[in-house]
């Protein structure tokens, strides 16, 4: 399900408990959103930030992940 940029924590929250996300996928600079909403956001398993560059020319983007605690 793709998430707007511009949407807001509102909005956000809606859309992802509606749709029951179990991942989300975000940028570095909007990830910190996304850790706030987590505890709005049951069914949210999975949280991967995307480096904006990867540190290694020859690797695709660093990838990390942050899982939500039970």
């Amino acid at each position: 399900v793709p998430l707007h940029v511009y949407f807001d924590e509102e909005r956000l929250v809606y859309i992802i408990n509606k749709t029951q996300l179990k991942c989300v996928i975000a940028r570095k600079e909007r990830i910190g959103l996304f850790i706030d909403i987590l505890p709005k956001c049951p069914s949210v398993k999975v949280l991967i930030q995307l480096d904006d560059e990867p540190k290694d020319k020859g690797k695709d983007e660093e990838i990390h992940s942050h899982f939500q605690q039970h």
